[in-house]
């Protein structure tokens, strides 16, 4: 704490370091997810088929295609808005592991 500063100095210093903190957090999960939106409306363009195909391949049960859409459309939309922004990124997680 400097000691020539004044209380109402310290309380917009710390503000702007929220602020920054907070742009830099927005910034990340609209590049995430819009990479990640961008694969989720190729896979709907053509079709859950192919999905299902390499799941099958794979030896998995072809229902978690659509989960897959979940994974890659639904999740980072909500991380991009910042709605259940946790929640969403263990998807989107769990999505990318399998």
């Amino acid at each position: 704490m400097n000691m020539f500063k004044s209380s109402s100095e310290e309380q917009i210093d710390w503000a702007d370091e929220s602020l920054i903190e907070s742009c830099g957090k927005l910034l990340l999960r609209i590049t995430i997810g819009g990479l990640m939106v961008f694969h989720g409306v190729a896979k709907v363009q053509g079709g859950i088929d192919p999905i299902k195909g390499m799941l099958e391949a794979q030896g998995m049960p072809t229902l978690v295609a659509y989960g897959v859409y979940v994974g890659e459309l639904v999740a980072p939309i909500l991380m991009i808005i910042g709605l259940w922004t946790r929640l969403s990124s263990l998807v989107f997680v769990f999505n990318m592991i399998f």
